[in-house]
């Protein structure tokens, strides 16, 4: 962490990207973006920078952490190191953080996205541009044809609570000209849930995802400067009915005209952990 860029400041102020109204969101598409018709208007929004928060952010209350994740030989434009090892390697460590049971790579395994052209030579179609609205991928139904794809029906009848979490990652250096948003999922209110569809090739259907209307009750949070080797992990949905079921998050423009270096490019990988309860 560069400290000479946060030591002092412990929130900034910028607009973040919400629905419009409670009529509908439309849709959102990762990598055609003629299909995505969504109705969004921006708002301004204090985000607090994590790392100066007396007390750390956890799964439990915030459904989000921070974690130092090394990838010593790290070669993140070739996907066979890619799959072969940065997958692996973070399944266990997603295994043994949160003690599941069981863990599984959600569909598509891994997806980059990049605001500059440092990916253009990357071999991969996961790769789309920053998605700056707020939302959670998936919603508690939506979700589930996707564990099921991933998971034998024999191993979600042992472990049946499921939790999908993100695991984001900078591949570029710090300071990040667009961060990643993170809203304390104690502060999102149901009343303000609005449903979308997300529109891709291989599911032209759609799949609902979950988004909302601005709500100055919301607490946002995000790590500033962060290196290749952290990782934020949160919450991207809890099939538990009495826990929040997940981490509303997207990404926004840092304020600061000065505090750009390069475009910021990362990585993103989807984990299923399976728990008996």
């Amino acid at each position: 962490m560069d400290q000479g860029q946060t030591a002092e400041r412990t929130s900034i102020t910028t607009a973040m990207n919400f629905v419009r109204d409670k009529s509908g969101a439309g849709s959102f598409s990762n990598l055609n973006p003629e299909l995505t018709t969504l109705k969004l208007a921006s708002s301004q929004v204090e985000i607090h920078d994590a790392r100066t928060l007396a007390k750390a952010p956890s799964f439990a209350q915030e459904g989000f952490e921070i974690h130092d994740l090394p990838m010593p030989g790290a070669n993140f434009f070739d996907m066979d190191w890619v799959r072969n090892v940065y997958g692996p390697r973070t399944l266990e460590f997603v295994k043994q953080l949160v003690n599941a049971d069981h863990i599984a790579s959600f569909h598509a395994g891994m997806f980059f996205r990049d605001t500059g052209k440092m990916l253009d030579t990357l071999d991969t179609p996961l790769r789309g541009k920053a998605a700056d609205f707020v939302h959670m991928d998936y919603t508690r139904a939506s979700v589930m044809p996707f564990v099921r794809e991933a998971v034998d029906a024999e191993t979600l009848e042992r472990f049946p609570h499921v939790k999908i979490f993100n695991v984001w990652r900078s591949l570029t250096p710090p300071p990040q000209d667009v961060g990643l948003a993170f809203c304390d999922q104690r502060t999102l209110d149901r009343d303000d849930w609005v449903f979308g569809q997300t529109v891709e090739k291989n599911f032209p259907q759609g799949v609902p995802f979950l988004t909302g209307v601005f709500n100055p009750a919301q607490k946002w949070h995000y790590y500033s400067a962060m290196s290749q080797d952290e990782v934020v992990i949160f919450k991207g949905c809890d099939t538990d009915e009495a826990a929040p079921v997940g981490c509303m998050h997207g990404a926004f423009v840092h304020p600061d005209p000065g505090h750009v270096t390069v475009p910021r490019a990362s990585i993103e990988f989807r984990v299923i952990a399976l728990f008996k309860d």
